[in-house]
């Protein structure tokens, strides 16, 4: 049977629909209702994050533009009513934390009630061949923020859900979402992914993992810093570099029990000191009731601990019961909130040292064995 059509017809075609595709693209671009979309955008972000903080909060959005299958938010500020005057205590005029690490690292951490943060863009949109491999509707985002970026894929199966995420060169002094969380000045560069696995209907983790890279990451300083179960009354964090950080960590979830999240590899080397941590924390439907058993351990340089003037709290209690060598083990046990922890000489020696061990501290392995 001859084509109905000669071949040129089908070129003519072809083209014909091109156009009008292109035409159709410019027209919409040019249409876009962004004005209109930035007010909605801000309304409901804001709406979103009071829920959920119950906190006023104020968001600009600097403008919406169309992202393929869905839009894009860009220059996008979240603000209390009173933003922090400087989160950056102590750093060089360049922004970057000073390379003396004694004292408090040149300067006193400005600290307000307030807080705010920035990011270059927030865009999702529906990923129709994600969507077809993975038998789901399938959503991909990002998010630019500390000079870097999240971006990932969130699909919803009718067994399961999933989210991806990937940390491309996050900036932490840029970002200051460690700050936020922590209330110390944070720096360094943070790169990983993570995989993590949900039930259909409830947001319940059923399994995962969570990969981490760090560089340069160094903390404060920062002043009259309360820690649980350290007897003094305002305890100072010095500008602190741990260095490189390597984390590796998996969620296990068994039948009837509340999912895990365990670590198989946390650890940091930097020029103030080493640290290690391991076992596991049970979580919760929020983050201070979370469960922690943890064992962890600190190798400080001897030039920060005199510059810094730490002899009397490693003097303390705590510290003393936990040392050997050059390491100070600790057991960190009971909800995050108000989480207890004591000293421990099997920690000390790392995770090695502390399989099928016990080092017959007061306390310490005694108590941590009990929340299990």
């Amino acid at each position: 049977m001859e084509n109905p059509l000669p071949e040129h017809t089908w070129a003519r075609i072809g083209i014909y629909v091109l156009y009008s595709l292109v035409v159709f693209l410019i027209a919409f671009a040019l249409t876009f209702p962004d004005g209109q979309l930035t007010e909605i955008a801000e309304v409901q972000l804001e709406s979103a994050i009071e829920k959920s903080q119950q906190t006023d909060y104020t968001v600009r959005v600097g403008d919406v533009d169309p992202w393929w299958l869905g839009v894009e938010l860009e220059d996008v500020r979240v603000e209390t009513a009173s933003p922090p005057e400087d989160g950056n205590g102590g750093t060089t005029e360049n922004g970057d934390p000073p390379e003396d690490s004694g004292g408090n690292g040149g300067g006193e951490a400005q600290t307000s009630p307030g807080f705010s943060i920035s990011t270059t863009s927030i865009g999702a949109r529906l990923a129709p061949i994600g969507s077809l491999l993975q038998g789901g509707l399938a959503i991909q985002y990002h998010l630019g923020i500390g000079g870097g970026s999240l971006s990932g894929l969130y699909v919803r199966g009718s067994s399961s859900q999933s989210v991806t995420l990937a940390v491309d060169q996050v900036d932490l002094r840029e970002s200051r979402l460690m700050s936020k969380f922590t209330g110390v000045p944070a720096f360094g560069k943070l790169n990983g992914q993570a995989n993590v696995q949900l039930e259909a209907k409830r947001p319940i983790i059923t399994g995962g993992s969570i990969t981490l890279r760090g560089s340069q990451v160094t903390i404060g300083p920062k002043d009259e810093v309360k820690i649980p179960g350290i007897p003094l009354a305002n305890l100072s964090i010095p500008q602190t570099n741990f260095g490189n950080l390597k984390a590796d960590m998996h969620f296990e979830k068994k039948k009837g029990q509340p999912p895990k999240l365990m670590i198989d590899q946390f650890q940091t080397e930097g020029r103030d000191l080493k640290t290690q941590v391991w076992e596991h924390v049970r979580l919760a439907d929020t983050l201070g009731a979370a469960q922690a058993k943890l064992k962890m351990r600190i190798n400080f340089n001897p030039d920060f601990i005199q510059n810094n003037e730490l002899t009397p709290l490693l003097q303390q209690d705590k510290f003393r019961n936990g040392r050997s060598g050059d390491w100070y083990g600790f057991v960190l046990w009971g909800p995050l909130n108000s989480a207890n922890f004591d000293g421990s000489t099997t920690a000390a020696k790392g995770p090695k040292g502390d399989e099928g061990g016990s080092d017959g501290q007061k306390g310490g392995n005694a108590k941590e064995k009990k929340s299990n």
